[in-house]
């Protein structure tokens, strides 16, 4: 198998990494995946940081756990079951997190939080597009339905009511989400054995 760079992966269409390992890129198209990996990367946990500030309520760790469900849901359907337990995990925990955070009031998301969970999602991600069959579309669409919550903060949703105002922001993650999921099967599939 020859060397694959980037404008060969853009021919391919879909984004869909065919390439197990990594390592039969070419130099430049290794570079420009870590440097747009990276800049995605430091784009989202700056977000999530400042939107953890701004609103450290218990609907944000709500959304990241309906965030790594519909990861979990894309990596299985990429032929990574290990990668989609994984996130299933981290669904889990997201989820008791949030019970936690609404059952005490005055306990909120440290802006730490979001990194670990932002890099623990990407990592993900990035396992199931290089080394399964995830579409490097639907892990972007994953990585960028944890930024829903700043739907919030457009002037005509601010207007809303606050219950109002999170029910958007969910519904948004989920959306999004779901086009990820919706990406994967329309590309890969459902499912259709053991892994």
């Amino acid at each position: 198998m020859g060397e694959i760079d980037l404008e060969d992966l853009v021919r391919l269409g879909g984004f869909r990494c065919p390439f197990v390992p990594v390592t039969f890129l070419t130099a430049s198209a290794k570079v420009a995946w870590v440097l747009s990996l990276g800049i995605l990367f430091s784009i989202v946990c700056f977000c999530l940081d400042a939107l953890a500030e701004r609103e450290p309520k218990a609907w944000l760790p709500f959304t990241w756990s309906l965030v790594a469900v519909a990861g979990s849901a894309s990596f299985l359907i990429a032929h990574s079951a290990i990668v989609s337990q994984l996130s299933g995990v981290l669904a889990s925990v997201s989820g008791a997190t949030f019970i936690f955070a609404a059952w005490r009031k005055d306990w909120s998301v440290d802006k730490s939080a979001t990194a670990v969970f932002a890099t623990i999602l990407f990592g993900l991600g990035i396992n199931g597009a290089f080394y399964a069959d995830l579409p490097i579309i639907s892990a972007i669409l994953l990585w960028l339905s944890l930024l829903a919550g700043w739907i919030r903060f457009v002037p005509f949703v601010r207007q809303l009511p606050n219950w109002a105002q999170t029910a958007a922001s969910i519904c948004v993650a989920l959306l999004i989400a779901a086009l990820g999921v919706i990406f994967a099967v329309h590309k890969l599939g459902l499912p259709s054995g053991g892994y």
